[in-house]
Formats: C-alpha cells, structure tokens, sequence
C-alpha cells in the first residue's frame, strides 16, 4: 500500500508506456487475421454507427456488448473522426486496457526497483503486457 501512496518510478512508468505501445501497434497489425473483431463488432455494429446509423449498432452489439457499447463505440467514432478504418478503430479500443496494464507493469516494476532487485525490467515488461496480453490484442 506503500507504493500506492508514494510515486511511481518514472523510467518504470516511460518503459512501461513503451512497451504498451509497442504492443499495441505489434498486436494490432491486422484486425482479420482472428476474424472476431471484424466479422462481430466493426461490420455489423460498428461500421453502421460511424454512419450514424444508431439503431443497426444497437441491433447487431455482438456478445460482449458492454465493452462494444462503452469503448467499442467511442473508439469508432473517434477512428471514424480522425479518417481512419477498422484498424484505427480496433487499435482506440485496445487503449483503455493497454493504459490499464500499462499502470500494472510502473507499479510492479516500480517495488521491485525500490525493492533492489535486478529483474525489475522483467517485473515491468510482464506487468504492460506479457505474452497473454500479446494474444489478447
């Protein structure tokens, strides 16, 4: 708890954002290669939002709607603003969840620096992002 009242490290919190974007651009090369994103949420939900068409994304919100309706849907319309596609868009949609592993992996790295352990780099680059989080971009 000591560590959430005190201040992060910040070459652990740069490194950490580093390795989140890194991973976000590495993880996010191409929305089809799974197939989900594309087929359950851009083209029958999100695609239509991006043209305004409120009432085709509410009727087509895939099985995780939630998170579709929350970030899915802002992350559209911003990609949709900004003159991007369905890469933009599935690459705004994993920001939230990047920025959030990205906190873990300052944190954790930041007690293991203090700690003195020679591994923190480790502590970091898992913490943002690891292989499981590789797979789940």
């Amino acid at each position: 708890m000591r560590l959430l009242a005190g201040r992060l490290d910040p070459l652990c919190s740069v490194a950490a954002l580093v390795f989140a974007a890194v991973l976000l651009v590495a993880g996010a090369t191409d929305v089809f290669w799974s197939g989900d994103f594309y087929v359950e949420a851009y083209h029958p939900a999100l695609l239509p939002l991006t043209r305004g068409d409120w009432s085709v994304f509410f009727a087509h919100l895939p099985g995780y709607a939630t998170f579709t309706v929350l970030v899915g849907g802002p992350a559209a319309l911003a990609a949709d603003a900004l003159g991007g596609g369905d890469t933009a868009t599935f690459r705004l949609a994993a920001v939230p969840g990047l920025l959030a592993l990205a906190a873990l992996g300052a944190v954790l790295g930041t007690a293991a620096r203090r700690a003195g352990r020679p591994g923190w780099p480790l502590a970091v680059v898992l913490g943002a992002g690891g292989p499981l989080a590789y797979q789940t971009v």
